[in-house]
Protein backbone atom coordinates (compact mmCIF):
# COMPACT_ATOMS: atom_id res chain seq x y z
CA UNK A 1 0.00 0.00 0.00
CA UNK A 2 1.46 3.17 -0.87
CA UNK A 3 2.06 6.12 1.38
CA UNK A 4 0.44 9.11 1.59
CA UNK A 5 2.18 12.60 1.50
CA UNK A 6 1.78 13.01 5.35
CA UNK A 7 2.94 9.13 6.36
CA UNK A 8 6.59 9.58 3.82
CA UNK A 9 7.91 12.17 7.03
CA UNK A 10 7.44 9.78 9.46
CA UNK A 11 9.32 6.75 7.55
CA UNK A 12 12.60 5.77 8.20
CA UNK A 13 16.00 6.30 5.63
CA UNK A 14 15.06 2.53 5.46
CA UNK A 15 11.99 2.36 4.54
CA UNK A 16 12.12 5.80 2.65
CA UNK A 17 15.05 3.56 0.63
CA UNK A 18 12.78 0.79 0.04
CA UNK A 19 9.61 2.77 -1.69
CA UNK A 20 12.05 4.35 -4.26
CA UNK A 21 13.94 1.04 -4.77
CA UNK A 22 9.87 -0.56 -5.73
CA UNK A 23 9.73 2.57 -7.49
CA UNK A 24 12.86 2.06 -9.74
CA UNK A 25 14.27 5.62 -8.49
CA UNK A 26 17.33 6.54 -7.38
CA UNK A 27 18.12 5.75 -3.22
CA UNK A 28 21.38 8.06 -2.65
CA UNK A 29 20.77 11.18 -1.00
CA UNK A 30 20.47 12.72 2.69
CA UNK A 31 16.95 12.08 4.35
CA UNK A 32 15.03 15.09 3.08
CA UNK A 33 16.23 14.39 -0.36
CA UNK A 34 14.86 11.01 -0.23
CA UNK A 35 11.10 12.18 0.90
CA UNK A 36 11.16 14.83 -1.52
CA UNK A 37 12.17 12.19 -4.59
CA UNK A 38 9.09 9.97 -3.15
CA UNK A 39 6.29 12.85 -2.57
CA UNK A 40 6.81 13.91 -6.34
CA UNK A 41 6.52 10.37 -7.25
CA UNK A 42 3.61 9.52 -5.59
CA UNK A 43 2.21 13.21 -6.68
CA UNK A 44 2.96 11.73 -10.13
CA UNK A 45 4.58 14.50 -11.55
CA UNK A 46 7.87 14.30 -10.78
CA UNK A 47 10.78 12.79 -12.48
CA UNK A 48 12.68 10.47 -11.67
CA UNK A 49 16.52 12.25 -11.72
CA UNK A 50 14.94 15.49 -9.91
CA UNK A 51 13.91 17.10 -6.90
CA UNK A 52 12.62 20.34 -5.85
CA UNK A 53 15.33 22.85 -3.99
CA UNK A 54 14.32 26.29 -2.88
CA UNK A 55 16.09 29.15 -4.96
CA UNK A 56 17.21 32.68 -3.72
CA UNK A 57 14.47 34.60 -2.73
CA UNK A 58 12.26 31.09 -1.69
CA UNK A 59 11.50 30.29 -5.73
CA UNK A 60 11.39 26.81 -5.87
CA UNK A 61 13.65 25.16 -8.78
CA UNK A 62 14.10 21.98 -10.21
CA UNK A 63 17.42 20.78 -9.74
CA UNK A 64 18.67 17.53 -11.35
CA UNK A 65 19.85 14.58 -9.23
CA UNK A 66 22.67 13.20 -10.64
CA UNK A 67 23.93 9.66 -9.72
CA UNK A 68 27.70 9.00 -8.93
CA UNK A 69 29.74 7.65 -11.83
CA UNK A 70 32.34 4.96 -11.56
CA UNK A 71 34.72 4.18 -14.78
CA UNK A 72 35.63 0.71 -14.22
CA UNK A 73 37.53 0.45 -17.40
CA UNK A 74 40.84 1.25 -15.77
CA UNK A 75 42.25 0.21 -12.15
CA UNK A 76 44.43 2.74 -10.31
CA UNK A 77 47.10 2.09 -7.71
CA UNK A 78 48.20 4.56 -4.96
CA UNK A 79 49.47 5.40 -2.10
CA UNK A 80 47.39 6.16 1.18
CA UNK A 81 48.27 9.90 2.50
CA UNK A 82 46.00 10.08 5.28
CA UNK A 83 43.65 8.42 6.59
CA UNK A 84 41.18 9.62 9.47
CA UNK A 85 39.75 6.42 10.90
CA UNK A 86 37.55 8.02 13.40
CA UNK A 87 36.25 10.47 10.55
CA UNK A 88 36.36 7.99 7.73
CA UNK A 89 37.84 9.21 5.04
CA UNK A 90 41.42 10.20 3.65
CA UNK A 91 43.68 10.58 0.58
CA UNK A 92 45.26 8.76 -1.74
CA UNK A 93 48.62 9.46 -3.73
CA UNK A 94 48.31 8.44 -7.21
CA UNK A 95 51.51 6.33 -8.34
CA UNK A 96 53.59 8.40 -9.92
CA UNK A 97 52.62 11.76 -8.19
CA UNK A 98 54.28 13.21 -4.35
CA UNK A 99 52.11 14.37 -1.61
CA UNK A 100 53.47 18.17 -2.93
CA UNK A 101 50.94 17.54 -6.28
CA UNK A 102 47.78 18.92 -4.18
CA UNK A 103 45.65 18.85 -6.74
CA UNK A 104 46.49 15.21 -7.57
CA UNK A 105 45.11 13.54 -4.41
CA UNK A 106 42.38 11.13 -5.02
CA UNK A 107 39.35 11.50 -1.88
CA UNK A 108 38.45 8.16 -0.36
CA UNK A 109 35.79 7.63 1.47
CA UNK A 110 35.38 4.38 3.96
CA UNK A 111 32.24 2.87 1.89
CA UNK A 112 34.19 2.85 -1.04
CA UNK A 113 36.97 0.44 0.86
CA UNK A 114 36.09 -3.29 0.08
CA UNK A 115 36.11 -5.49 3.46
CA UNK A 116 34.18 -7.52 5.66
CA UNK A 117 34.97 -4.92 9.04
CA UNK A 118 31.96 -2.97 10.61
CA UNK A 119 34.38 -0.24 10.58
CA UNK A 120 36.78 -0.49 7.05
CA UNK A 121 39.64 1.83 7.29
CA UNK A 122 42.79 2.28 5.85
CA UNK A 123 46.55 2.89 7.21
CA UNK A 124 48.89 5.64 6.51
CA UNK A 125 51.55 4.86 3.97
CA UNK A 126 49.31 1.15 2.64
CA UNK A 127 49.48 0.22 -1.08
CA UNK A 128 46.24 0.32 -2.33
CA UNK A 129 44.32 -0.27 -5.66
CA UNK A 130 40.86 1.26 -7.07
CA UNK A 131 38.75 3.04 -9.92
CA UNK A 132 38.00 6.77 -10.25
CA UNK A 133 34.53 7.81 -9.24
CA UNK A 134 32.60 11.39 -9.84
CA UNK A 135 30.06 12.32 -7.83
CA UNK A 136 26.87 13.97 -9.54
CA UNK A 137 26.17 16.62 -7.31
CA UNK A 138 29.16 17.66 -5.36
CA UNK A 139 29.12 19.79 -2.27
CA UNK A 140 32.79 20.05 -1.91
CA UNK A 141 35.07 20.36 -5.46
CA UNK A 142 37.64 18.25 -3.72
CA UNK A 143 35.56 15.52 -3.10
CA UNK A 144 34.03 15.36 -6.73
CA UNK A 145 36.28 12.86 -8.16
CA UNK A 146 36.84 9.72 -5.53
CA UNK A 147 38.34 6.47 -5.32
CA UNK A 148 36.01 3.60 -5.96
CA UNK A 149 35.78 0.21 -4.42
CA UNK A 150 39.22 0.31 -3.20
CA UNK A 151 41.20 -2.71 -2.52
CA UNK A 152 45.10 -3.70 -1.52
CA UNK A 153 47.10 -4.77 -4.00
CA UNK A 154 45.83 -7.87 -6.01
CA UNK A 155 42.30 -6.76 -5.25
CA UNK A 156 43.04 -8.16 -2.05
CA UNK A 157 39.87 -7.21 0.98
CA UNK A 158 40.99 -4.42 3.14
CA UNK A 159 41.22 -6.41 6.47
CA UNK A 160 42.55 -5.47 10.08
CA UNK A 161 43.22 -8.09 13.03
CA UNK A 162 40.09 -7.34 16.02
CA UNK A 163 43.07 -6.55 18.72
CA UNK A 164 40.10 -5.42 21.26
CA UNK A 165 40.44 -7.87 24.75
CA UNK A 166 36.77 -8.86 25.87
CA UNK A 167 36.91 -10.92 28.69
CA UNK A 168 33.02 -12.09 27.46
CA UNK A 169 32.02 -11.26 24.96
CA UNK A 170 28.02 -12.34 25.25
CA UNK A 171 27.49 -10.88 27.96
CA UNK A 172 25.33 -7.35 27.09
CA UNK A 173 24.81 -4.19 29.72
CA UNK A 174 22.72 -1.18 28.60
CA UNK A 175 23.87 2.27 29.38
CA UNK A 176 22.41 5.92 28.34
CA UNK A 177 24.92 8.06 26.37
CA UNK A 178 26.88 10.92 28.84
CA UNK A 179 27.95 12.72 25.93
CA UNK A 180 29.09 11.73 22.26
CA UNK A 181 31.40 14.18 20.09
CA UNK A 182 29.64 13.85 16.26
CA UNK A 183 32.50 15.49 14.45
CA UNK A 184 35.67 13.40 16.48
CA UNK A 185 33.96 10.44 17.06
CA UNK A 186 33.99 9.47 20.70
CA UNK A 187 31.91 9.99 23.81
CA UNK A 188 31.01 7.93 27.15
CA UNK A 189 28.46 5.71 28.47
CA UNK A 190 27.08 5.86 31.78
CA UNK A 191 25.60 2.62 32.86
CA UNK A 192 21.41 2.72 33.70
CA UNK A 193 21.99 0.19 36.70
CA UNK A 194 24.94 -0.24 38.75
CA UNK A 195 26.56 -3.49 37.76
CA UNK A 196 29.39 -5.88 38.98
CA UNK A 197 32.02 -7.22 35.98
CA UNK A 198 35.69 -8.83 36.12
CA UNK A 199 35.64 -7.29 39.85
CA UNK A 200 34.60 -4.03 38.46
CA UNK A 201 31.92 -2.23 39.98
CA UNK A 202 30.13 0.15 37.39
CA UNK A 203 28.18 2.94 38.91
CA UNK A 204 25.20 4.89 37.24
CA UNK A 205 25.82 7.47 39.60
CA UNK A 206 29.91 7.92 38.03
CA UNK A 207 30.11 9.71 34.75
CA UNK A 208 32.56 9.09 31.87
CA UNK A 209 33.08 5.49 33.24
CA UNK A 210 32.50 3.45 29.64
CA UNK A 211 34.60 4.81 26.76
CA UNK A 212 32.79 4.57 23.10
CA UNK A 213 34.02 5.20 19.74
CA UNK A 214 32.36 5.26 16.48
CA UNK A 215 33.95 1.91 15.77
CA UNK A 216 32.22 0.16 17.66
CA UNK A 217 28.89 1.12 16.71
CA UNK A 218 26.65 -1.64 14.82
CA UNK A 219 25.14 0.14 12.02
CA UNK A 220 22.46 -1.29 9.73
CA UNK A 221 23.86 -2.20 6.28
CA UNK A 222 22.31 0.80 3.91
CA UNK A 223 23.88 3.58 6.45
CA UNK A 224 25.78 5.77 4.17
CA UNK A 225 26.79 8.40 7.08
CA UNK A 226 29.11 8.32 9.70
CA UNK A 227 27.88 6.54 12.73
CA UNK A 228 27.32 8.42 15.81
CA UNK A 229 25.23 8.37 19.68
CA UNK A 230 22.55 10.82 20.56
CA UNK A 231 23.23 11.94 23.70
CA UNK A 232 20.70 10.57 26.69
CA UNK A 233 20.06 7.54 24.43
CA UNK A 234 20.06 4.02 25.93
CA UNK A 235 21.88 1.54 23.79
CA UNK A 236 23.39 -2.36 24.70
CA UNK A 237 27.21 -3.62 24.25
CA UNK A 238 29.86 -5.45 25.55
CA UNK A 239 32.85 -4.67 27.33
CA UNK A 240 36.16 -5.14 26.60
CA UNK A 241 39.73 -3.22 28.02
CA UNK A 242 42.56 -1.23 26.91
CA UNK A 243 45.68 -0.43 28.77
CA UNK A 244 46.50 3.21 29.15
CA UNK A 245 50.23 4.44 28.64
CA UNK A 246 50.65 4.82 32.73
CA UNK A 247 49.21 0.88 32.59
CA UNK A 248 45.99 1.72 33.79
CA UNK A 249 42.98 -0.32 32.70
CA UNK A 250 40.10 1.37 30.91
CA UNK A 251 37.28 0.01 29.65
CA UNK A 252 34.89 0.52 26.65
CA UNK A 253 31.82 -0.32 24.58
CA UNK A 254 31.88 -2.76 22.00
CA UNK A 255 29.31 -3.98 19.32
CA UNK A 256 27.07 -1.32 20.72
CA UNK A 257 23.18 -1.60 19.32
CA UNK A 258 19.92 -0.43 20.13
CA UNK A 259 18.46 -1.93 23.52
CA UNK A 260 17.36 -5.84 22.45
CA UNK A 261 20.57 -5.70 19.75
CA UNK A 262 19.26 -4.48 16.68
CA UNK A 263 21.81 -2.33 14.52
CA UNK A 264 21.13 1.42 14.89
CA UNK A 265 20.37 3.19 11.39
CA UNK A 266 20.87 6.71 10.41
CA UNK A 267 17.97 7.97 12.25
CA UNK A 268 19.52 6.68 15.53
CA UNK A 269 22.55 8.82 14.99
CA UNK A 270 23.02 12.48 16.28
CA UNK A 271 22.61 15.22 13.97
CA UNK A 272 24.09 18.51 13.87
CA UNK A 273 22.16 21.72 15.09
CA UNK A 274 21.56 24.08 12.38
CA UNK A 275 23.57 27.33 13.63
CA UNK A 276 25.01 25.94 16.51
CA UNK A 277 28.23 27.39 17.75
CA UNK A 278 30.79 25.74 19.81
CA UNK A 279 31.50 27.77 22.55
CA UNK A 280 34.56 29.52 23.57
CA UNK A 281 36.04 30.28 26.80
CA UNK A 282 38.73 32.67 27.94
CA UNK A 283 41.19 30.83 30.38
CA UNK A 284 42.36 33.98 31.33
CA UNK A 285 38.91 35.30 32.47
CA UNK A 286 39.05 36.04 36.30
CA UNK A 287 42.21 36.08 37.10
CA UNK A 288 43.74 38.71 39.44
CA UNK A 289 46.82 40.37 40.31
CA UNK A 290 48.60 40.99 43.76
CA UNK A 291 45.99 44.28 44.31
CA UNK A 292 43.12 42.59 43.61
CA UNK A 293 42.81 44.54 40.35
CA UNK A 294 41.97 42.22 36.57
CA UNK A 295 45.18 42.68 34.47
CA UNK A 296 47.28 44.26 36.81
CA UNK A 297 49.56 42.04 37.30
CA UNK A 298 52.96 42.44 35.92
CA UNK A 299 51.30 45.74 33.95
CA UNK A 300 53.93 46.64 31.11
CA UNK A 301 53.49 49.82 29.54
CA UNK A 302 52.97 49.46 25.54
CA UNK A 303 55.47 50.70 23.64
CA UNK A 304 54.17 53.50 21.23
CA UNK A 305 50.60 53.22 22.42
CA UNK A 306 48.51 55.48 24.74
CA UNK A 307 48.06 54.01 27.86
CA UNK A 308 46.21 55.11 31.67
CA UNK A 309 48.93 55.47 34.41
CA UNK A 310 47.80 56.47 38.08
CA UNK A 311 44.65 57.79 36.60
CA UNK A 312 46.48 59.60 33.79
CA UNK A 313 45.89 59.09 29.86
CA UNK A 314 49.90 58.53 28.90
CA UNK A 315 51.38 58.67 25.41
CA UNK A 316 55.09 57.14 25.13
CA UNK A 317 57.70 58.71 22.64
CA UNK A 318 61.59 58.04 22.80
CA UNK A 319 62.63 60.26 25.17
CA UNK A 320 66.49 59.25 24.04
CA UNK A 321 66.15 60.88 20.87
CA UNK A 322 64.50 64.04 22.70
CA UNK A 323 61.16 63.31 21.85
CA UNK A 324 58.86 64.71 23.91
CA UNK A 325 55.79 62.87 26.10
CA UNK A 326 52.34 63.65 26.31
CA UNK A 327 50.06 62.95 29.12
CA UNK A 328 46.54 64.52 30.12
CA UNK A 329 45.59 66.34 33.21
CA UNK A 330 42.27 67.83 33.46
CA UNK A 331 41.29 67.46 30.18
CA UNK A 332 44.17 69.25 29.06
CA UNK A 333 47.36 67.36 26.83
CA UNK A 334 50.48 68.53 28.13
CA UNK A 335 53.75 68.02 26.84
CA UNK A 336 56.84 67.22 28.54
CA UNK A 337 60.10 68.31 27.27
CA UNK A 338 63.44 67.03 28.30
CA UNK A 339 65.91 69.22 28.87
CA UNK A 340 68.95 70.51 26.64
CA UNK A 341 71.17 70.65 29.57
CA UNK A 342 69.31 68.97 32.94
CA UNK A 343 69.97 65.53 32.22
CA UNK A 344 66.94 63.82 34.58
CA UNK A 345 64.79 67.46 34.70
CA UNK A 346 62.16 68.25 32.25
CA UNK A 347 59.85 71.17 31.63
CA UNK A 348 56.23 71.04 30.44
CA UNK A 349 54.24 72.97 28.25
CA UNK A 350 50.55 73.44 27.68
CA UNK A 351 50.04 72.03 24.38
CA UNK A 352 47.07 73.95 23.94
CA UNK A 353 47.85 77.47 24.84
CA UNK A 354 51.53 76.81 23.91
CA UNK A 355 52.71 78.12 27.18
CA UNK A 356 55.43 75.98 29.57
CA UNK A 357 54.21 75.78 33.66
CA UNK A 358 50.87 74.22 35.52
CA UNK A 359 47.84 75.30 34.00
CA UNK A 360 46.95 79.47 34.59
CA UNK A 361 44.71 79.39 37.81
CA UNK A 362 48.40 77.77 39.67
CA UNK A 363 49.88 79.56 37.57
CA UNK A 364 49.34 82.94 38.52
CA UNK A 365 48.67 81.82 42.53
CA UNK A 366 52.94 80.65 41.89
CA UNK A 367 53.68 84.15 40.53
CA UNK A 368 51.93 85.76 43.55
CA UNK A 369 53.92 83.67 45.88
CA UNK A 370 56.92 83.36 44.24
CA UNK A 371 59.55 84.67 46.51
CA UNK A 372 58.08 82.32 48.94
CA UNK A 373 59.22 78.92 47.40
CA UNK A 374 62.50 77.87 45.13
CA UNK A 375 61.87 77.16 41.80
CA UNK A 376 59.04 74.65 40.77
Amino acid sequence: MDPSTDDVKTLKVSELKAQLTSRGLPTNGIKSALQKRLIEALSGDGEEAKASEPAEGGIPVEVEVVEDEIDETTRYTGTVLKFLKRRGFGRIIPAGKTEEDKDDLVFVHWKQIQSDDAWPSLNDGQKVEYYLGKKGNPKDPKKAVFAAKVTLEGGVSVSHADTRDFPNRTTRFVGVVEFFDRRKGFGFIKPKEDFNFEDTDFLASKKGTIYVCREDINTADDVETSPSLKDEAEVEFALYKTTNEDGSIRWAAGDVTNVGGAALTADDFKVRQEGQKRKRTNKNKGKRGKKGQKGKKNQKFPKNKAFQFKGQTLIPMNMAQNQPQVFMMNGQPYMVMPQQFGGMNMGMMNMMGGQAGRPKKRRRKNKKNKNKGGNW
